[in-house]
């Protein structure tokens, strides 16, 4: 390496005295004293001078990053819910990354391939993309961001559009005026838990540096952020448990006190022909007794799926033999109503491997709310067919529908049920739908309804020919 000429070298004692002054600046850094940079007439010193400046402006950024990030796991710590700390990061990270608008978005447990806004919140304006939005990622870059776990930036998504038409998701945003975002993928306990979404009105805002800090961030973010969800979902589980028990205990209280009160009747030794006749007396009992064991078995069912402990024992299954024999379990429901049963059955359907028992169970409910709902002297429809290695059964009956907004809850535990015109016969606690959503889940399969006003309603579910015992997808109503 060539030496500078003699002739420019800095005498000793002078660079005795630049080291002096550089070292107690260095300490005078160290103290957080805000005290003038120093400077020489040597480019050189002056160049050590600019680097120790540059070293310490970034340990004072990152020194911020870490407060910010302390201050935001104190607040998790606090036990603060997931909204309160989407708002903290709103509120607080614009000194760091500049931003018009945040989104929070999570990957649904149950299929992956999904992605449901859970947050969006914009510094002026309203949101054209809103919270519940739900996008299919398999054909978009948000895949690749969960693959790679690489941080997406696009600076000019204007052009983005262009060459990518079909974006929903990039249509709405830029109807909110957004033209650059930067997205980083969220991890937790091994697993993508969702994106943190940065964007803004101005094209070109986010660089390396951004993508860096948020990408340091996100996995203490991630794990913040997988540990508040999962504390409101405890919370909302908690509450459904409340309620399941105490709308469960109602009606078993019900049942057991008409149970009573015919055997206090008797005991007394009245004339048991004032409660009716002694066919219609055991027929009464039987049904409370029947209804009790029946909302047992739902609650024992949804408990053991919820542990993950639901056993599936697979045989091989004709699927329409096993339709047609619960139909003749319901035929004296039926009868009473004087209603038919039409099933249409694709020629060569192939046999299943499935639990006869829990898909008997899956039918019953089928059949069951098909009979409460049809109208008397109607039909109710069974089709079966097969596609893409999958069965699916629909069951139709030709009631009054159900409300558009009621039929994303049918198949949890507490459906709010609007039905169009007048109101059939109903299980107070409804967790008919709910267990049976568990019990194709567990084969790997899907369950859902179509329903419109005075067009009746169709509940189907899918099982796969073949397949292991895991959740696939969750139920949709479409």
């Amino acid at each position: 390496m060539r030496e500078a000429p003699a002739s420019k070298e800095i005498p000793l004692p002078d660079r005795e005295s630049v080291c002096r002054q550089i070292c107690e600046w260095v300490k005078s850094l160290a103290r957080g004293e805000s005290r003038r940079r120093p400077s020489f007439m040597s480019p050189y010193a002056n160049q050590i001078v600019e680097a120790i400046a540059s070293y310490h402006e970034q340990l004072q950024r990152e020194q911020k990053h870490l407060e910010l990030v302390d201050r935001f796991l104190v607040r998790l710590q606090e036990g603060r819910s997931l909204h309160e700390l989407l708002d903290y990061i709103f509120n607080n990270f614009g000194d760091f990354v500049p931003f018009d608008r945040i989104g929070f978005s999570l990957i649904e447990e149950e299929n992956p391939d999904i992605a449901v806004a859970i947050y969006m919140r914009l510094r002026e304006g309203t949101p054209c993309l809103n919270v519940g939005y739900r996008a299919d990622i398999r054909q978009s870059s948000l895949k690749w961001v969960l693959e790679s776990g690489q941080p997406r930036i696009i600076n000019n998504l204007e052009e983005y559009f262009l060459t990518h038409p079909h974006s929903v998701s990039t249509q709405l945003v830029l109807q909110e005026g957004i033209r650059s975002s930067l997205t980083v993928p969220l991890v937790a306990f091994g697993r993508a838990v969702g994106f943190l979404f940065f964007s803004s009105k101005q094209p070109n805002t986010y660089n390396d540096e951004h993508a860096a800090l948020l990408l340091r961030l996100g996995r203490k973010l991630g794990i913040a952020l997988e540990k508040a969800n999962m504390m409101d979902r405890l919370f909302i589980r908690t509450e459904q448990v409340r309620q399941l028990a105490n709308m469960a205990s109602h009606d078993l209280r019900n049942g057991l006190s008409l149970i009573e009160g015919y055997l206090d009747v008797l005991e007394k030794g009245a004339d048991p022909a004032v409660l009716g006749s002694r066919e219609e007396i055991i027929s009464r009992m039987r049904k409370a007794c029947n209804e009790g064991m029946a909302l047992v078995s739902d609650i024992m069912d949804l408990a053991r799926a919820d542990a993950r402990c639901l056993r599936v024992r697979k045989s091989l299954v004709d699927l329409p033999s096993l339709v047609r024999e619960r139909v003749e379990f319901h035929r004296v429901r039926l009868n009473l109503k004087h209603l038919s049963v039409h099933i249409e059955s694709q020629e060569l359907l192939p046999t299943l491997e499935a639990d006869p028992i829990l898909i008997g169970r899956v039918l019953d409910n089928l059949l069951s709310n098909a009979i409460k709902c049809a109208p008397p002297d109607s039909t109710i429809n069974i089709v079966l067919s097969f596609d893409d290695n999958k069965c699916t059964v629909s069951v139709r009956d030709s009631g009054p529908g159900i409300a558009l907004e009621a039929q994303k809850d049918l198949f949890t535990c507490f459906p709010r049920i609007t039905r169009f015109g007048p109101q059939p016969e109903i299980s107070s606690v409804g967790l008919g739908l709910a267990v049976a959503k568990e019990l194709v889940m567990a084969h790997g399969g899907q369950i859902g309804v179509r329903s419109l006003p005075g067009e009746g309603s169709t509940f189907w579910f899918s099982l796969p020919r073949k397949g292991d015992v895991t959740p696939l997808t969750t139920a949709e109503s479409g």
